[in-house]
């Protein structure tokens, strides 16, 4: 699976989260046959986004959900804000 594919599948949700996440083996470029995919969403507007996530994507992610950031990461707000990870500009990650 490549960045456009994580792109689309979570273009929907976007806005209604503080940031979404592409992070371990994927993210680093060492993603096997069977790795599984991990996405780290940022607070949610509201639960039922990650229930439409689920039903939509069905397994096809390992998905965590943080509802607060601790001081670090607020620290780098601007950054997630800027990558956005998987939805931002493929060029930009």
């Amino acid at each position: 699976m490549d960045l456009k594919t994580y792109k689309k599948d979570f273009k929907d949700f976007i806005n209604a989260a503080f940031g979404i996440l592409l992070y371990g083996l994927c993210a680093r470029g060492n993603f096997h046959k069977r790795s599984d995919i991990d996405i780290c969403i940022v607070k949610l507007e509201n639960d039922e986004i990650i229930r439409r996530i689920n039903k939509r994507l069905g397994g096809k992610y390992d998905v965590k959900v943080f509802n607060s950031v601790d001081e670090r990461m607020v620290l780098h707000r601007r950054w997630m804000h800027e990558k956005r990870a998987i939805i931002g500009e493929i060029g930009s990650l």
